[in-house]
């Protein structure tokens, strides 16, 4: 029996659903110009801490990079760090990941680690 449309197979706790996500253009801009910067070997991070929601992320990967390939491939990576480690940063607030030049030649364990180092507290941000 096939799964239903729209049904997922990843666990709830793993997913990244839409609250979770900055979306809208005037987001991301808005992040950027007001944000604390940070960076890493491969990443800027820019962050704003604020409210009492759930920490929401943005991810920007440019053509300067690469290919569509190398871009989807740091997103999921990117993701996959996030999604480790959600439950441990601190509530409110918004997360900008830009990619840099270098980046795409990492591993997705590469980018996973080195988003974890620079967004758990205590640490990089």
């Amino acid at each position: 029996m096939r799964p239903t449309a729209g049904a997922s197979s990843i666990p709830r706790s793993h997913s990244f659903p839409k609250e979770s996500r900055l979306r809208k253009r005037h987001e991301f801009l808005a992040l950027r110009n007001t944000g604390k910067r940070s960076r890493s070997e491969h990443f800027l991070f820019v962050r704003y801490l604020a409210g009492e929601a759930p920490v929401q992320l943005g991810i920007t990967v440019t053509k300067k990079i690469g290919g569509a390939v190398a871009r989807n491939r740091i997103k999921r990576g990117v993701r996959e760090g996030f999604r480790h480690i959600r439950g441990k940063m601190p509530l409110g607030g918004q997360v900008l990941v830009i990619a840099q030049r270098g980046s795409a030649d990492l591993r997705p364990t590469q980018i996973a680690s080195e988003i974890q180092a620079m967004l758990l507290p205590g640490d990089g941000v």
